[in-house]
């Protein structure tokens, strides 16, 4: 059984500022967990970071840690729709700990 769960995200810009803030999210037994992460730039259209894949993997498998790549696909502003794709990368690392049986 999980016990707790922590996201570790950084954030890379391709080409067009600096980068956002590095985020961490952490979730115990209790929590609501979702994994779908907004993009950081609020200018961003339909754009974002899916980990639900990544974390029921770690979690299926019974592993502690699993690290990736994510880039966003959202479009970079309204005015860009369909030209030109937002292309942030995240870079995340996700860490479980688990119920130890006695």
């Amino acid at each position: 059984m999980l016990a707790s769960l922590s996201i570790d995200m950084a954030f890379e810009e391709p080409d067009w500022g600096g980068n956002p803030s590095p985020r961490q999210e952490s979730f115990g037994p209790e929590s609501k967990a979702f994994f779908e992460v907004e993009c950081p730039y609020i200018e961003c259209i339909s754009g974002g970071f899916n980990l639900s894949n990544a974390v029921s993997k770690l979690v299926n498998n019974r592993l502690n840690e699993t690290s990736g790549t994510i880039i966003c696909q959202g479009w970079q502003d309204q005015e860009r729709v369909g030209q030109h794709r937002c292309l942030l990368k995240m870079k995340y690392k996700i860490t479980a700990t688990y119920v130890k049986h006695a």
